[in-house]
């Protein structure tokens, strides 16, 4: 509840940055446990921001910083196809966005946590999201990080998540000669 009589180092604070910096997230959620010990911290991150800063993790199991990590995964940079949606034209029309997809492969968020440390679950059915947000807080508890994948829907239009501006560099295919 927000009560004006309760003392302001008692209050629940939000960090975040004006600069809209992808990664930033992961690796400050370290440095304000250290400003905070005690406190319960929790670290909000989109998918594509979380890439940016995912060495983070690292830090917090070096540390045993107690950071809840909740990776809100679409499987997309979602900022940058919605401000492509905006545009007429063949993006929209096809829901085909170039470097916007972060499937093929699809990223495994756990396992990247896992090898910085860092133990972690993904939730895919929102029935189960809040015992695995139970277990998390268990183990910022008992003073360790622990990372929620937690996948969920896209907005701001349609979005063909299986297209993505293929080339291989080992077979010498390049765009402009696969069929788009």
């Amino acid at each position: 509840t927000i009560d004006g009589n309760v003392p302001y180092e008692q209050r629940r604070k939000a960090y975040g940055t004006t600069g809209g910096i992808l990664g930033w997230g992961v690796p400050a959620a370290v440095g304000i446990a250290i400003g905070n010990p005690g406190k319960e911290i929790w670290c909000i991150a989109g998918d594509g921001a979380f890439n940016f800063g995912a060495q983070g993790l690292w830090s917090a199991a070096r540390y045993d910083a107690p950071i809840g990590y909740i990776v809100l995964n679409n499987g997309q940079y979602q900022a940058n196809r919605m401000n492509m949606s905006k545009l007429p034209g063949r993006m929209v029309e096809t829901g085909q966005y170039p470097g916007v997809s972060l499937g093929h492969p699809n990223i495994d968020y756990v396992s990247i946590a896992r090898g910085y440390g860092v133990e972690g679950e993904t939730v895919d059915d929102p029935k189960h999201l809040r015992d695995a947000l139970l277990r998390a807080k268990s183990a910022i508890q008992s003073g360790r990080p622990y990372l929620v994948d937690v996948k969920i829907e896209t907005r701001f239009g349609s979005f063909d998540r299986d297209w993505y501006d293929h080339f291989s560099i080992a077979k010498g295919w390049t765009p402009a000669e696969t069929e788009i």
